[in-house]
């Protein structure tokens, strides 16, 4: 009877140790877009808040200095406009795109990313 016990459980062992998860650009929240911009941008610090659905706004500090910038989501697409403040005055805009899958067994753990990166200076 206990053998019986053990094999009706065994599915939900099996399935709890295998853990996926899924990251990308166009499903990506407020903190994960910040984590990926500031990576790109190099940024010392990056603080974004939301304005819309898929828009936001926020000012950051780089080696460059201090600056403002607005960012939005066009499908998977997360585009930027910024501007430095005094006494840089120049400007930056850019895109970003990333997929991330991380899979994770018992006894087993895999990781993808792909990412793509522009950044210009008009």
């Amino acid at each position: 009877m206990r053998v019986l016990r053990f094999l009706v459980f065994l599915p939900l062992v099996i399935v709890s140790g295998c853990i996926s998860s899924h990251e990308n650009s166009a499903t990506a929240g407020k903190g994960e877009i910040e984590t990926q911009l500031a990576a790109q941008l190099h940024c010392q610090t990056l603080h974004l808040k939301k304005n819309g659905p898929d828009s936001f706004f926020g000012a950051g500090r780089n080696d460059n200095g201090a600056f403002t910038i607005d960012v939005t989501r066009q499908g998977d697409t997360i585009t930027f406009h910024g501007a430095y403040l005094a006494p840089a005055k120049a400007t930056f805009s850019g895109t970003a795109t990333w997929h991330t899958i991380s899979t994770a067994g018992i006894g087993f753990h895999a990781d993808s990313e792909s990412s793509h990166a522009s950044l210009g200076t008009p």
